[in-house]
């Protein structure tokens, strides 16, 4: 129990400095990014399939 409290007062004090959220931040904005570059280019991949018809 005591490491466990230990590791609470660590994330506490990681807050306070902020570097904590701007790390978490940081990771959203990437995997926000990260998701819509695939939905782009799915997108694009959908839509040049629609434009030049495969030869069968």
């Amino acid at each position: 129990m005591t490491c466990h409290r230990g590791t609470m007062k660590a994330v506490e004090e990681s807050r306070k400095s902020g570097d904590d959220l701007l790390s978490y931040h940081d990771t959203i904005h990437r995997g926000n990014d990260e998701a819509k570059l695939h939905v782009i280019v799915a997108t694009m991949g959908a839509m040049d399939a629609q434009k030049s018809p495969k030869p069968s």
